[in-house]
């Protein structure tokens, strides 16, 4: 249950990075990303702002999605509007807000895959680059859909939302004695990964082509949990 105090506070977990070192002593396991490896969250951006800007390409969430992946790689000469200073303002205020986490749906498989890996290794958190300000939500959404009660570890406030991605693997390598690997869609954090030198792997959920010297892709769900099975076979046979 969250505590009344500060937005993204929980009375059961820690919030920050370091609060998380200390809470997990000495633990070991994977964390796993929340937009777009488990919450569908373009989507619900996509109705959004296809509602509120118009949809020049008549395109659908999952086309615009597959075409364009988020709301900000949209083209600007198709879609000026959207570039506007007042949507991005928009843009930016809705990061911040409880409203975007209502309706998220799941991303395909998710719960089955998160599922099958408790057999494999532990999930030891969630790493995000929500703000922590968000965390009261994000939990609510996790619980709802049966996800494992762990620590979010969201992104600071005060870290720019271009730089989550950068922040993410500082903390991993921060956290490098207890996060063994990280599931995540997005192929930046295995770059930023080879810049600090966290050498886990990432597990890219959504991504035919591997990045970064550990990135390993996985189009699906399915093939997170065949990956991390081989994975942790092998890491067991190393202890």
């Amino acid at each position: 249950m969250a505590s009344s105090g500060p937005p993204g506070r929980c009375t059961a977990h820690p919030v920050t990075v370091g609060e998380f070192k200390e809470y997990i002593g000495s633990k070991r396991g994977i964390v796993l990303d929340i937009d777009e490896t488990l919450s569908w969250t373009a989507g619900k951006w996509l109705k959004e702002a296809f509602e509120k800007f118009g949809n020049p390409e008549g395109l659908t969430e999952r086309q615009f999605f597959e075409k364009y992946h988020l709301v900000q790689n949209a083209p600007k000469d198709l879609y000026p509007r959207w570039h506007a200073k007042d949507v991005v303002d928009w843009m930016n205020f809705m990061r911040m807000s409880p409203e975007m986490q209502l309706g998220i749906e799941l991303v395909e498989g998710a719960k089955e895959g998160v599922a099958a890996l408790h057999e494999h290794t532990s999930i030891v958190g969630y790493m995000t680059a929500r703000p922590q300000c968000m965390n009261r939500g994000t939990y609510k959404w996790l619980r709802s859909h049966g996800f494992p009660d762990v620590p979010v570890m969201a992104k600071p406030d005060e870290v720019p939302f271009q730089e989550g991605n950068r922040w993410k693997a500082q903390a991993l390598k921060f956290l490098e004695a207890n996060v063994t690997a990280i599931v995540d869609d997005n192929p930046k954090v295995a770059l930023f990964c080879d810049e600090t030198g966290y050498a886990g792997p990432v597990f890219q959920i959504g991504q035919t082509c591997a990045s970064g010297a550990h990135g390993i892709a996985c189009a699906t769900w399915s093939d997170v949990v065949r990956e991390v099975k081989q994975w942790a076979k092998g890491a067991q046979k190393k202890i």
